[in-house]
């Protein structure tokens, strides 16, 4: 990090402003390679409905001023099969209807599978302060794998990145499963997102439903974190999230959607974001690209954006993606060992 850029992030914290991250899962099919069955059910053929997606949520986000980490899978770095040796899914053959849609030598790449169109809008996006970050090469989980398979992963991610520029940085784990932190840090990565560990509404049976009406009746508030709470984790800063964007039994929000009360579960979040603006603390909220799959959904979105551009043009509040967070945090956490 040069000198003038750590000057800018360090005027972002100053004056106790609070801090929005919002970091996103980008993947296309990759995040279902191995459901057949709900990738079917969840993606168009041609993956246009999921491109229209990331541009409406790109739209939202640069239009209101804030800034977002989006974790591209590797493999969506390419216009068409590189024949890879090895080849990250080949493992796949038995199992996966993908791997005939991913394995396609001389062929131009399926547009669920190959995105070079996303990568060049997030690129141009980056050289106006979004982030490209990781989220894996094949979107395998790193807790699945050996040493052997997490190094092939990070480093077909990380050459493929570099053809365009794109240094490590920050991690979003495929499946939200953080493993192999020492490779990742060996790398040159700097900092991973992390679930938030703070007990709401985990019980095994009644959890879903407790954290629904949760939801909707605003009981409770998603967790903020202040700097000082951030730690070190085998040479990583360990960004906690606070809330997923989209966690909330689409049937329910369907109904909520024709009724016109969209917005109704989304005051627990709107409550973080602006108690982080009151006490200077930091929220962190996520989700995938294709869950903004309709009007009701963009409305959602766009009332999330609304209420943090108000906390941020009254300087109460900054938008900065997951490196530049860590950044600042990195130099507060120097030895400072996990939590």
């Amino acid at each position: 990090m040069t000198l003038e850029s750590t000057t800018r992030i360090r005027s972002l914290f100053r004056g106790q402003r609070g801090t929005l991250v919002i970091s996103l899962d980008t993947e296309l099919a990759w995040g279902y390679y191995d459901d057949d069955h709900r990738r079917e059910q969840l993606f168009s053929p041609d993956g246009s409905r999921e491109r229209r997606s990331i541009q409406q949520m790109l739209a939202l986000l640069e239009g209101h001023g804030i800034r977002a980490t989006w974790g591209l899978v590797g493999h969506l770095f390419f216009s068409r099969c590189e024949d890879c040796q090895p080849c990250p899914v080949a493992a796949w053959r038995d199992d996966n209807h993908g791997y005939s849609q991913v394995h396609t030598p001389g062929h131009p790449g399926h547009p669920l599978w190959y995105a070079p169109d996303i990568r060049d809008q997030l690129l141009a996006a980056a050289n106006k302060g979004q982030e490209i970050g990781f989220h894996g090469f094949s979107h395998r989980p790193f807790h699945q794998m050996d040493a052997q398979d997490a190094q092939r992963e990070i480093e077909a991610w990380v050459q493929a990145a570099a053809r365009f520029g794109i240094r490590p940085g920050s991690i979003i784990f495929p499946r939200g499963r953080a493993a192999h932190l020492e490779a990742f840090s060996a790398a040159g990565f700097r900092c991973f997102r992390a679930p938030d560990r703070t007990p709401r509404w985990h019980l095994r049976r009644f959890g879903p439903a407790l954290k629904c009406a949760d939801d909707l009746l605003a009981l409770s508030t998603p967790r903020v974190f202040s700097q000082d709470q951030l730690r070190r984790e085998q040479g990583l800063i360990k960004l906690p999230s606070s809330a997923h964007l989209f966690d909330f039994p689409r049937g329910i929000e369907q109904k909520l959607d024709q009724l016109g009360l969209q917005r109704l579960r989304l005051r627990g979040i709107t409550d973080a974001i602006q108690r982080a603006a009151a006490t200077g603390t930091i929220v962190h909220l996520w989700a995938h690209p294709w869950e903004l799959r309709t009007p009701a959904d963009h409305d959602k979105l766009q009332h999330v954006c609304e209420v943090a551009a108000e906390q941020i043009n009254a300087g109460r509040l900054c938008s900065v993606t997951m490196g530049e967070l860590a950044g600042t945090a990195g130099i507060q956490t120097l030895g400072r060992q996990a939590a």
